[in-house]
């Protein structure tokens, strides 16, 4: 992996996780809260919105280029500070 590269998830690290998903879902499941559904679709919402997020994000910041960051930075602020006023 070159220094441009993304840091890559581990099948370890993917695995570890998705255990402890399905602990929560098998907890939902035994209390009767009825909440897998919920949980497996939202598990599957950050997965793919992180990923998206990321393929993005890194090319963004790893420009080291600052007329390329900083519109973004303030672009994100304004936003963070339009939603913390609503």
């Amino acid at each position: 992996m070159s220094s441009s590269d993304p840091p890559d998830i581990t099948f370890s690290g993917g695995l570890a996780t998705a255990s402890l998903m399905l602990i929560v879902v098998l907890l939902s499941y035994r209390f009767v809260l009825q909440l897998e559904t919920q949980i497996i679709v939202a598990s599957c919402r950050c997965v793919l919105q992180l990923g998206m997020l990321g393929v993005i994000l890194y090319p963004i910041f790893s420009s080291n280029m600052p007329h390329v960051v900083l519109p973004y930075l303030l672009l994100m602020a304004t936003f963070a500070l339009r939603e913390a006023h609503a």
